[in-house]
């Protein structure tokens, strides 16, 4: 990989893939049919579908609203998954395990060069079945099993229609939280380089009580990786 296409890797696509992810906190957390309950601290799985498209009378505004947050929680998903492939972690047999192979154009974390050395994959023993996430419900999940559902979930529900119909969302908002902060410590922090300020969708509109959520998810999971 040439230094051009490395500086443009660093500064432009794994930026906007994590401003995807950020745009997709934002909309899991002011999905508007499910807004009120977060005073309670729970977030609830996003839907795909909307009553709004069979009313009498469509409503274009919160149809407009719906349809922004339905998108960039699937575009975050997709992106969540890439960087995780990025990272080294892909999903066989239901598990996560280390990408060992590329394809001869893709490109990894592996293929990055600081100071004459290449840098390496994120170690699986971080996301192992001992480390356990404090969740948003109160709950505690295995943190490879939420990497791992997340995973097939982009394979599967954001490519195929599929007998499957319960979707993930609190398992997706992890992840991509995981994710994001996977990409902060072993890429950016192992170059020495400033994160890129990606977060502008979670900093400047979440609401106060919504923000401090999002804040202290993304400090528990930084403290445990």
């Amino acid at each position: 990989m040439t230094a051009e296409r490395q500086r443009r890797l660093l500064q432009e696509d794994i930026p906007y893939r994590l401003f995807i992810l950020d745009a997709m906190c934002y909309s899991a957390f002011m999905f508007p049919s499910k807004r009120d309950d977060f005073s309670q601290g729970v977030l609830y799985t996003p839907t795909l579908f909307t009553p709004l498209m069979h009313s009498d009378s469509v409503d274009w505004e919160s149809l407009a609203v719906h349809s922004l947050d339905i998108l960039s929680i699937e575009a975050g998903l997709v992106s969540t998954r890439m960087l995780l492939v990025f990272l080294g972690i892909k999903l066989k047999e239901g598990r996560i395990e280390s990408i060992s192979n590329r394809k001869p154009d893709d490109i990894g974390i592996e293929h990055i060069y600081h100071n004459g050395l290449a840098l390496r994959v994120v170690p699986l023993d971080l996301l192992n079945s001992a480390v356990q996430l404090p969740c948003l419900d109160g709950k505690k999940r295995d943190a490879s099993q939420v990497v791992a559902q997340t995973i097939s979930d982009a394979h599967k529900l954001s490519a195929h229609f599929t007998k499957r119909s319960a979707l993930s969302g609190e398992v997706w908002y992890e992840t991509s939280v995981i994710t994001s902060v996977l990409i902060e410590k072993f890429l950016y922090e192992r170059l020495g380089a400033d994160v890129p300020p990606f977060d502008v969708w979670t900093k400047r509109k979440l609401p106060p009580e919504f923000l401090q959520l999002h804040h202290d998810k993304v400090e528990d999971i930084r403290r445990i990786l």
